[in-house]
């Protein structure tokens, strides 16, 4: 996360689920992780929580695989039969109004269209973090500061573009998900409420910046 939440929506917490799927993915215990990554997966725990009503501990494994489960899976939904509402939306949000009356009498379930959006968020993310990763092994060489032209070019002209483009699916998932997964929840509500881990963010990014020099560091 490169900046603390003021505020967060189901569209925030699915972006940084995915920032970490690779820690909910892999047998590796809790207590194991560096320590800025169990900030951050409890900072995911607690949303989640809010969103669903549920008590996952992120702590143990059976927490963090009931986690991955529900956002791989659409939070239960997967057989639930779209509303011609919820079709609509999702037509005019992805500007295929003309075929709406179609997929309302095909009838597809909540589980198709939301696997789909969200493969098609995860290219999105890999496309764009597969170069970030690129980035940061040169961000830490000084004698890498030519790479910032080339940088400046793909961020701007290629990267936010897609991600802008991208936006429109984290929306379709929400729609998919119901009004419940439409709200925001502040902060101040999720640390009084749900248990949200109250560490200073630049003590946080510190930490996960000198294990990336001293990792990634190049002699």
């Amino acid at each position: 996360m490169v900046s603390e939440r003021k505020r967060w929506t189901f569209s925030i917490l699915l972006y940084e689920y995915l920032e970490l799927d690779c820690f909910f993915e892999r047998d590796t215990p809790f207590k194991e992780l560096e320590w800025f990554n169990q900030v951050e997966m409890k900072k995911v725990a607690s949303v989640y929580n809010a969103f669903t009503g549920l008590h996952c501990d992120v702590e143990s494994g059976n927490g963090m695989e009931a986690i991955r489960y529900a956002f791989e899976t659409g939070f239960g939904r997967a057989d639930i039969v779209c509303s011609n509402e919820q079709i609509i939306r999702i037509c005019e949000l992805l500007n295929h109004s003309d075929i709406r009356e179609q997929i309302i009498m095909e009838g597809p379930t909540i589980g198709i269209l939301y696997s789909q959006s969200l493969e098609a968020i995860k290219a999105e993310y890999n496309y764009y973090t597969a170069y970030n990763w690129f980035k940061t092994l040169y961000s830490y060489d000084e004698r890498s500061r030519g790479f910032e032209i080339v940088d400046e070019y793909m961020y701007q002209r290629i990267c936010k573009p897609v991600a802008k483009l991208s936006n429109n699916f984290y929306k379709a998932i929400e729609i998919l998900l119901g009004k419940e997964f439409e709200r925001t929840f502040t902060i101040e509500e999720l640390i009084d409420k749900y248990d949200y881990p109250t560490v200073n963010h630049e003590e946080l990014n510190n930490a996960r910046i000198d294990y990336c020099r001293k990792r990634y560091r190049k002699d």
